[in-house]
């Protein structure tokens, strides 16, 4: 009698060990990854504007490891089928510049996620071209993205990653915050933190300069008066050898 209950004792105390340690290595020593609270634009000395944010290994000691990351544009209300009895919600994926990422370092560990709104555009499923009147966005737009967030209604972008602790192997999804259109910031990050920029200085044509624009009325005016008044006295020349 004395083995059965010291069997059943350690039966139910190797049990409960390993729900404890089960839920030590699954909830306690898992990934912590934060999110930028904006996406950072910025322009090139061309004029381009890029789409940034920021994602950030929160843990002191332990590294994130074999991350895969996938960023959409969800939006609702749109009419994607005939005979539909209301409206859809349509998700377009926005290809991003480093969807897998090896290793995050612990404490400081930061990438940057770069945002590629044209290729979502030339990407885009058909479907998704015509229910979202994209090939009324011109790629060379440097409002694009903000254009891609006034599709439908309550537009918003999320990113999503799946990774892996260092230390206990554990795997934890992440969703990003849903960024919308106000939470485009022109500014640049420094560290975890966004600084504003001030407006930007956009390059203008060299062909056309503020001053030659200004006085392109006054140059056709006086080009016209100058033909008019050349074909008047060509029509007087005439009359007088007739």
């Amino acid at each position: 009698m004395e083995s059965v209950i010291t069997t059943i004792v350690g039966l139910l105390g190797g049990l409960a060990l390993s729900v404890m340690l089960w839920h030590f290595t699954t909830h306690r020593i898992t990934p912590e990854i934060r999110f930028s609270s904006k996406i950072s634009k910025r322009y090139s000395t061309q004029g381009n504007s890029y789409y940034e944010l920021r994602i950030y290994n929160s843990a002191k000691k332990r590294g994130i490891v074999d991350l895969s990351i996938t960023c959409a544009l969800w939006t609702s209300g749109i009419k994607m089928y005939q005979y539909s009895p209301g409206t859809s919600r349509a998700i377009l994926p926005i290809p991003i510049n480093n969807p897998k990422i090896t290793r995050l370092n612990p404490a400081d560990g930061y990438r940057t996620i770069r945002l590629d709104p044209i290729k979502a555009i030339e990407q885009a499923a058909e479907i998704h071209q015509i229910a979202l009147t994209l090939d009324n966005l011109s790629k060379n737009d440097n409002k694009l993205l903000e254009k891609l967030l006034q599709r439908g209604d309550c537009a918003y972008i999320e990113i999503d990653i799946l990774a892996y602790d260092e230390w206990s192997g554990a795997r934890k999804h992440f969703r990003s915050p849903q960024y919308i259109l106000n939470d485009v910031i022109h500014g640049r990050f420094d560290g975890f933190r966004l600084e504003k920029l001030p407006n930007p200085e956009l390059p203008t044509s060299k062909d056309k300069s503020p001053d030659t624009i200004d006085r392109l009325p006054q140059i056709e005016t006086s080009a016209t008066k100058h033909i008019l008044e050349k074909v008047t006295e060509a029509l007087r020349r005439c009359l007088r050898r007739a």
